[in-house]
């Protein structure tokens, strides 16, 4: 990076030594004394010459002492200017060079201060060349300070190199010599400025000796007078040279403590210098821990650049992919580990250099990739996990995996064994269910004709045995039902045989079933049906068998007061619900009772019958339709089963509706 100068550009002193020149070449015109004889004469006749003369002289005087007090204040600023432009520029630097945001924060407090000098100075400047000098420097400090923030920006992104390169670059070089320049052509304006006002100060002077020699020639006493009025402007020109030498006397003082304050600045910077070399110390040891953490990390890891070279890697990440030592190296390149595998083949069967090429697309796809893939020979199987870093390289984070997959392959096995087994099991319930309904079929024909006095008349104590026996035996084969829905449920077998039907009818046929059983029991069965439902597209059997087991459930379980059915529209679906005063049923209970097999009381003393698989059965079956199906229960207050159907109901399983041969209701 190039050294920052005074005026970024040509080196300079703080002062310049133009100004030292100018004053050093500033000569008083020699002017002859007069005789003292003539003082006197025409007195009145040269009064009024001697009135214009001393305006004349006292005009020049303000207009050199204005010039003066200009050039004297654009100096300062631009002192302060030069000041200013080396404080941020080194902290510019030293911010590029140690990435510390402090340098940053010091250049915010200072570029404040160089715009308000600059604009300062333009205030100033009179002479357009000067303005239009120090207009160029603004410019070209604007340009510098966006491209130092720009600097700043990658400073904080840790994008140390980038920031030095912008500092560095020919642009900002350019902006360095254009703000020089406009520093020079500040210092030749200012230096003609004040040769400027030295000559109209030698100008107003022979002004004066050629008006008095005028004068002389017509009225040569008014030289008294005229005489009288040089020496007093030789005197205020004499006071006007000794203010600038008490100004130059100032300015060195200003410079000496400009001095003193880089000296002052320049041991602070060998401070800061000692501290990064510190902070560069403790880098190095943090790295050093880094490399410990990378090389005892459980997986290999690697680091690439954006041509798919090698920045970092440990040991583990070799050792997993089974390279042969010297493969993997910083600086080299990624196909090369590629080429090896593709020809082990790890890729499997193909053209190598397709395949490399389908893996290297993963590299530059510029999103985070994750694979699983097994080494050729040694069958090891590794998850890797490739990420993007921000300038375009890659992180490749690898683990083996082997004994995960192999646990995974064992479960799968035992899933897949245990899936037989069920299907096994439903098959065997299925045959066993459809063995025993026929039997028990001719069991219950014969025992209707024989109750129905077919065979002759039936003694009155026959006919109580002949009923309990009909009864058990549409007990029994309801249970068989059950297990065989069951069965079908499980293999996938039991299709829904779908048509139009009434919701309203449903209810209808279900009262009909079970309102002898709440009578034996003096429940109160209540029915509550929107008039206006529309209707229903389903299967009508299983929808029946369903609320024949809910409403069924309900009268069982309630020993006092009322059950109640309700069915209305939600929306595009039906709402069906059965509420019932009985005990209730606990949290607990609540989570299981769909479940197969599961009641409240499944003790071998239960109070009730039943095989617990009426919920588990009906729930499969609302399922099926697209609904849901569940229960709402406070202990010692009651219970309210819900389910909900959708109007137009698809089946859920298998590709074809069926006819399912319906079976009694009361065998439900």
């Amino acid at each position: 990076m190039p050294e920052r100068v005074h005026h970024r550009g040509v080196g300079a002193p703080l002062l310049g030594n133009g100004r030292e020149a100018a004053i050093s070449s500033y000569s008083h015109p020699q002017v002859e004394p007069f005789p003292t004889k003539l003082i006197g004469i025409a007195a009145l006749t040269t009064l009024a010459v001697l009135a214009w003369l001393s305006w004349f002289v006292y005009d020049a005087y303000q207009i050199a002492q204005d010039a003066n007090t200009r050039i004297v204040g654009l100096e300062r600023v631009r002192g302060d200017i030069i000041h200013l432009d080396e404080v941020l520029t080194m902290s510019a630097s030293m911010a590029a060079a140690t990435g510390e945001v402090a340098w940053i924060d010091r250049y915010r407090g200072f570029e404040p201060k160089l715009d308000t000098a600059i604009k300062k100075a333009i205030d100033i400047a009179r002479r357009p060349d000067i303005a239009d000098a120090i207009r160029e420097t603004d410019a070209a400090n604007i340009e510098l300070v966006r491209m130092e923030n720009q600097a700043f920006e990658l400073v904080r992104e840790r994008k140390l190199e980038e920031a030095r390169a912008i500092l560095s670059g020919k642009r900002y070089s350019d902006q360095k010599q254009v703000y020089a320049s406009g520093m020079e052509k500040l210092l030749r304006g200012l230096r003609a400025e004040r040769e400027a006002a030295v000559g109209l100060q030698r100008t107003s002077t022979l002004g004066s000796i050629l008006a008095m020699a005028a004068v002389a020639a017509v009225i040569i006493v008014v030289w008294l007078l005229i005489l009288g009025r040089v020496r007093e402007w030789r005197a205020v020109m004499s006071q006007n040279v000794s203010d600038l030498v008490r100004a130059e006397e100032a300015l060195r003082t200003s410079h000496d403590e400009l001095e003193q304050r880089v000296a002052d600045r320049t041991r602070e910077l060998q401070d800061e210098i000692g501290e990064r070399k510190q902070a560069e110390q403790e880098l190095a040891e943090k790295e050093a821990q880094l490399r410990v953490a990378l090389d005892n990390m459980p997986g290999g890891i690697t680091l690439g650049d954006r041509d798919l070279n090698y920045v970092l890697f440990n040991a583990q990440y070799s050792e997993l992919f089974e390279y042969p030592d010297g493969l993997v190296k910083v600086g080299g390149s990624i196909r090369d580990a590629l080429r090896y595998r593709a020809d082990r083949g790890d890729f499997g069967p193909g053209d190598s250099d397709d395949l490399i090429e389908q893996v290297i697309a993963n590299y530059r796809k510029g999103e985070a990739v994750s694979y699983q893939r097994t080494i050729a020979g040694s069958g090891r199987t590794l998850q890797v996990n490739l990420g993007p870093t921000p300038d375009g390289g890659y992180v490749t984070i690898a683990t083996d995996i082997t004994e995960l997959k192999r646990a995974e392959e064992k479960l799968l096995l035992a899933k897949e064994q245990a899936e037989a087994g069920s299907r096994a099991k439903s098959q065997f319930l299925a045959n066993m269910s459809h063995e025993l309904r026929t039997p028990m079929h001719a069991i219950l024909g014969y025992t209707e004709l024989i109750a129905d006095n077919i065979y002759g008349e039936v003694p009155d104590k026959m006919r109580g045995i002949i009923d309990r026996v009909e009864h058990n035996g549409r007990h029994l084969l309801g249970l068989i039902n059950d297990v065989l829905d069951l069965s079908r449920i499980e293999a996938g077998a039991l299709m829904l045989s779908l048509s139009d039907y009434s919701m309203t009818g449903v209810v209808d046929i279900v009262l009909s079933v079970v309102e002898s059983l709440a009578a034996e029991k003096k429940l109160a069965l209540t029915v509550a049906v929107d008039p206006d439902l529309p209707i229903g597209r389903g299967d009508e059997q299983r929808i029946t068998q369903v609320l024949v087991n809910l409403v069924g459930n309900a009268i069982k379980f309630t020993e006092a007061g009322e059950v109640a059915v309700r069915a209305s529209l939600a929306d595009t679906a039906f709402l069906v619900s059965v509420t019932d005063t009985g005990p209730g049923i606990s949290e607990a209970d609540q989570e299981v009772i769909f479940e197969e097999f599961r009641q409240v009381d499944g003790s071998d003393t239960r109070a009730k019958g039943g095989t617990g698989l009426g919920l588990a059965i009906s729930k499969r079956m609302i399922e099926m339709h697209g609904g849901r199906l569940w229960v709402e229960s406070t202990l010692g207050e009651g219970s309210t089963f819900s389910f909900t159907l959708p109007v137009r109901a698809e089946p859920q399983r298998g590709a074809r509706a069926i006819s399912v041969i319906p079976d009694s209701p009361k065998t439900l």
